[in-house]
């Protein structure tokens, strides 16, 4: 079972990220997570990178611009890991949504056609070819639960950690997407 499971939701346009420090630090204080949050980070000076980290002890939550694409990336670090990419992907709904209604001049919108998907641990998951060929099968049945026929790609080179973007040709909202898992057992 793999575990350091990461997925990124991108944004449906660009956004002033700096709105949501404070909102991390609310989160904090009132413990609206359910986790153990410590703090907020703000790295909005990089360029193609995390720009705001919310930091917890079991998960960090990141409004990055990897690759220049914003959006929220869900990192598990520790604690009761995710059980596989659908309890990961879940999470990472569960707070896009939460985000997406905060109050802030420019709130953030998600695409749900597109998320990115990555393995954080390069000894169980090296991003090579024989990884795809042994993850991706189940990768795609996992996301077929939520999905209508994903397209499953590898993006990056065997130098970076294992990353995948699952495609669909229909974009459900997130309250679609979040129903869909709740009906799948994660």
């Amino acid at each position: 079972m793999l575990s350091k499971i990461q997925v990124k939701l991108f944004a449906a346009e660009d956004v002033n990220v700096e709105e949501y420090v404070p909102v991390f630090h609310r989160w904090i204080r009132e413990r609206v997570l359910g986790e153990l949050l410590i703090d907020v980070v703000d790295y909005t000076h990089v360029t193609d990178g995390p720009h705001v980290v919310l930091i917890g002890h079991e998960s960090d939550y990141v409004l990055d611009r990897g690759n220049g694409r914003l959006g929220l990336l869900y990192v598990h670090k520790r604690g009761p890991r995710p059980e596989n990419l659908l309890a990961a992907l879940r999470r990472a709904l569960e707070v896009g949504k939460r985000l997406e209604t905060e109050a802030v001049s420019e709130p953030l919108r998600f695409r749900t056609d597109r998320i990115l998907v990555r393995i954080a641990d390069r000894l169980a998951a090296p991003g090579n070819d024989e990884t795809y060929a042994r993850l991706v099968p189940a990768f795609r049945a996992e996301l077929e639960r939520v999905y209508d026929q994903p397209e499953v790609v590898r993006v990056g080179n065997p130098r970076e950690l294992f990353t995948v973007e699952a495609r669909a040709a229909v974009a459900p909202s997130l309250d679609e997407l979040l129903q869909r898992l709740n009906g799948a057992s994660a």
